[in-house]
């Protein structure tokens, strides 16, 4: 299936070969991909059959993941962001709309921080944004949500195993089939006579145990164009966070949706596919019709402004209205309203 929707491409990154997903389909427009840790840019692949028609679509596998070599001794979320920046740079991208979910909504948010000029818009996708109080909590006892990675197990006795198995767990219960079947096949692979996660829950625990005070930095405002979506049981991305990154551009939005998990655009395909059509649309240049230019006011004749007032702006239509007369306090200075509403003095 993935044949007839994009072809697969690597490339050098630090000595590491990544790989990544290319519809090539010839248009001045990108739409970049960035995937959640412990997934790939396959599972993605609805969305890019939907919008290779009109754009050209390219979806990164993070190091680890899909088809990318692993790699463990990198320090800060700087990894991720390098990885996208160096696409960006091998392909000679520039006016991306980029799609980032979780992990990837973040490391490319800060992609875009470093290199503003070559992204038009973001849409992001429940983005990994862990709060002060958690990087605290984290430099102490450990990022949660990395502890619950690190168990997570990894080989198993064949796919079919794999597929009635996490069936079972809430996170993958609501899933498209598509996207199920898209994640069994490009994120598990044979070992031996079993098969296994493609991405080692170490490292999978390893990108979540490494951000840093640093890159909170970059998730205050953001003045470039970004729309939000979050479920409205948040995982990673609370309102308030959100509300304090779109607020550096006037055309940037939160939406809360009423449903789903950290995983909705795995669950609700056709509501994610139609909000990034309608958030792509919003940034596309559109022919405006010319404005008819409203021709002057008449002057009225006489220097009359209707009432007698406003001759001396030449005939203006806006009468100047009659100062009332102050009227005079009483000699001892009481009256008025008691000195609250006007009249008398307020001390």
């Amino acid at each position: 299936m993935l044949k007839n929707i994009a072809n697969r491409k690597f490339f050098q990154f630090q000595n590491l070969n990544l790989s990544y997903l290319d519809s090539e389909t010839q248009s001045e427009q990108i739409i970049l991909i960035t995937h959640a840790n412990g997934y790939s840019a396959e599972c993605y692949s609805y969305l890019i059959e939907a919008l290779r028609d009109k754009y050209r679509v390219i979806a990164l596998d993070f190091s680890g993941h899909g088809q990318s070599e692993p790699f463990y001794d990198f320090t800060s979320w700087d990894f991720l962001r390098e990885q996208i920046l160096a696409l960006v740079e091998l392909e000679k991208l520039s006016n991306i709309i980029s799609i980032g979910h979780s992990m990837g909504g973040s490391s490319v948010l800060r992609a875009s921080k470093k290199k503003p000029s070559l992204f038009k818009k973001l849409i992001l996708f429940d983005p990994t944004f862990l709060s002060i109080p958690i990087l605290v909590y984290g430099s102490l006892f450990g990022i949660p949500i990395a502890k619950n990675a690190i168990k997570r197990r990894r080989n198993f006795k064949n796919i079919d195993q794999v597929r009635k198995v996490f069936k079972k767990f809430s996170a993958f219960s609501n899933w498209n089939e598509r996207v199920y079947d898209d994640y069994l096949r490009s994120c598990f692979r044979a070992s031996g006579e079993e098969v296994e996660l493609i991405c080692d829950p170490k490292l999978e625990a390893r990108y979540f145990s490494t951000p840093s005070f640093r890159s909170f930095l970059d998730f205050g405002k953001n003045k470039l164009e970004t729309h939000i979506i979050i479920p409205q049981k948040f995982e990673v991305c609370s309102p308030l966070r959100g509300k304090k990154i779109v607020a550096g551009n006037p055309n940037s939005t939160l939406t809360v949706i009423p449903d789903g998990t950290h995983f909705f655009p795995f669950e609700k395909t056709e509501f994610t596919l139609n909000k990034i059509k309608e958030l792509i649309e919003l940034c596309l240049p559109h022919k405006q019709k010319k404005k008819k230019k409203n021709p002057p006011p008449k002057k009225k004749k006489g220097g009359g402004g209707g009432r007698g007032e406003g001759g001396e702006r030449g005939g203006g239509t806006t009468p100047k209205k009659k100062k009332k007369k102050k009227k005079q306090n009483p000699p001892r200075g009481g009256g008025g309203g008691g000195g609250r509403k006007g009249g008398g003095c307020s001390r």
